[in-house]
């Protein structure tokens, strides 16, 4: 069912400005290079670079734009800022909710979680900008930098909470509101999972089923996961993750494959799938095979926040300079037009999904807490997924 395709039916505002960030705002040349972030609902504190002289004397994010312009203003790619800049920032901790005596956050009964903050490194990110010797690119690089969202554990946990309880609303409406299952995805020590599991004590109703879906043992079989909640009258399933970004993996593992287990089953109730996710794109929003799916009833999204990509942040001149060099950030590198600049505590997301060239902006990118190897979370979530592999793949064999 590629995109373009066409579907038959089946039968709170930012933190207040300090007076230090205001006197950064108001020197030399400030409406090129200084933007402000905030995360909604962070303190200062939380940001991502920490004003020059407060916690652990990092740099604001104000600041660092400033100290950027130094190495681009005069148009001959100058590093002299970055040089003058070692990285001595500190990594700030995670610290709500509250951490233990080893300053990182504990996991939230038996799901791990994020153990610090994934923040802009200000010399790292000076250094990047300043490899660039074309003025025009160095300002693409700039305005990447001023557009990286770092969402919080907080944000994100804030994001996940809030989903819930509107799925609640969405199941209540159900004749039996614990007829649903959730599907948490096709492999083991991803994102679906997880979040299904931070989501699950503010589920007002425990579903029927919960486990994985792997289209491509699913589809041989006929759908066993489909036909079993099927035979139990439930025909709504839910699947939970952190974001969706082209939708591309959405579709090939979701929604196409109800959709095509709705067309081999047109004398019963048809499948509904509700994705609740926090973290979307409008360009999955807007994928004609997704607005179809969701015009025919069968498809239901819910979110929290629509992820800018780069075509809406960049301005007309940075958009030229990347098309001067092909939509690349560097000589044969990737087109970024549609990458958002999102990335999470627990993530920053592979490089389909965000500039690979600038992932070396981050002081460091720590493993995701659902991957660890070695822990409990990750050996249960391993045998978990074999549990349902296992009798699938020999069913596919005795099949042939």
């Amino acid at each position: 069912m590629p995109e373009s395709s066409a579907i038959s039916k089946p039968a709170q505002p930012p933190a207040a400005e300090t007076a230090q960030e205001q006197q950064i705002h108001h020197a030399e040349n400030p409406s090129r290079f200084v933007k402000k972030h905030s995360n909604p609902g962070e303190n200062l504190a939380q940001r991502v670079i920490e004003v020059t002289g407060g916690v652990d004397g990092r740099t604001s994010t104000a600041a660092l734009h400033l100290l950027a312009s130094t190495s681009v203003n005069a148009g001959n790619g100058s590093n002299e800022a970055h040089q003058q800049t070692p990285d001595t920032e500190a990594h700030a901790p995670l610290n709500n909710p509250p951490p233990g005596e080893d300053g990182k956050f504990e996991s939230l009964g038996s799901i791990p979680v994020p153990a610090s903050r994934l923040e802009v490194s200000r010399a790292k990110a000076l250094a990047w900008i300043g490899e660039e010797t074309d003025p025009e690119l160095q300002r693409v690089r700039q305005s990447i930098v001023d557009n990286i969202d770092t969402v919080s554990f907080e944000r994100f946990k804030a994001g996940v909470e809030d989903v819930t309880a509107r799925l609640n609303k969405h199941l209540a409406q159900l004749p039996d509101p614990s007829a649903y299952g959730v599907l948490w995805g096709y492999k083991p020590h991803a994102s679906n999972t997880w979040v299904a599991e931070l989501a699950r004590p503010d589920l007002l109703h425990p579903p029927q089923h919960e486990g994985y879906f792997a289209a491509i043992y699913e589809r041989p079989n006929g759908y066993p996961t489909l036909e079993a909640l099927a035979a139990k009258g439930v025909y709504t399933v839910v699947s939970f993750d952190d974001a969706i970004y082209s939708g591309a993996q959405a579709v090939s593992n979701l929604i196409e494959p109800i959709y095509r287990y709705n067309q081999a089953h047109p004398d019963q109730p048809p499948m509904r799938l509700i994705l609740a996710v926090p973290f979307v794109t409008q360009r999955f929003l807007d994928r004609k095979d997704v607005q179809q799916v969701r015009d025919m009833g069968l498809l239901e999204i819910i979110s929290t926040e629509t992820m800018p990509t780069l075509t809406d942040s960049l301005s007309p001149r940075d958009k030229r300079a990347l098309d001067n060099n092909n939509g690349a950030l560097v000589k044969g590198g990737q087109n970024f037009y549609q990458a958002p600049t999102t990335v999470f505590d627990h993530r920053v997301p592979d490089s389909h999904s965000f500039p690979e060239e600038a992932t070396g902006v981050f002081f460091t990118i720590p493993s995701s807490p659902y991957a660890e190897r070695g822990t409990e979370y990750y050996a249960r979530d391993e045998a978990s997924y074999r549990a349902y592999q296992e009798p699938l793949l020999r069913a596919m064999k005795t099949v042939k």
